[in-house]
């Protein structure tokens, strides 16, 4: 029994050793399924897999350094390089310029996204609070640029069903020129 043990918990280190490239197998083996699903292309979902990895261990060290060190202050940071190695950074220059970085890739990841060009950035707004933006909601929006299909099919979706409209209770909420799109006078409903 004591052999047998042993030998188990053997397996066991060499298994854990090599952890890491077993979950990078398993996110590309996962990413593979996923894309032949038609969710998305390869590249796309391993690299979005990627990205949780990274924030999954960034987490994990931050539990760790919260438990051991009492101050809470970030001692290393770990970082992939673009070759796949794997960088740990603990001068606190190299950690806030990392730390900088990550956070402006995740304010950017969505500036390609078509409502932040032109012309649904200019008719809708940051806060979607013109005109446009009511004209979505009711239907007869209009733009006399060419707007994707993707956006187009979204700013389809935004339609507000016919079931809430008739309820006539969001009214008072809503701007001005939405109101007059829908002949509604300026009181509550």
């Amino acid at each position: 029994m004591e052999m047998q043990l042993k030998s188990q918990f053997e397996a066991y280190w060499l298994l854990k050793r090599s952890h890491l490239d077993l979950r990078k197998t398993f996110l590309e083996s996962l990413a593979e399924s996923l894309a032949n699903a038609g969710l998305n292309k390869k590249e796309t979902i391993v690299k979005q897999l990627q990205e949780r990895e990274i924030q999954r261990s960034m987490a994990r060290k931050i539990r760790f350094l919260r438990g051991k060190h009492k101050s809470g202050s970030t001692t290393i940071i770990t970082q992939e390089l673009s070759d796949g190695t794997i960088s740990n950074l603990t001068s606190k220059f190299d950690m806030e310029q990392a730390i900088m970085l990550s956070n402006l890739n995740k304010f950017k990841q969505s500036h390609q996204n078509d409502f932040y060009k032109p012309p649904l950035s200019r008719d809708l707004g940051f806060k979607a609070t013109t005109s446009s933006s009511s004209a979505v909601l009711v239907g007869v929006y209009e733009s006399n640029q060419p707007i994707p299909i993707n956006a187009t099919s979204l700013l389809d979706h935004l339609q507000m069903p016919d079931a809430v409209r008739e309820l006539g209770l969001i009214y008072g909420n809503l701007t001005g020129s939405l109101r007059t799109l829908l002949g509604k006078s300026n009181t509550l409903v």
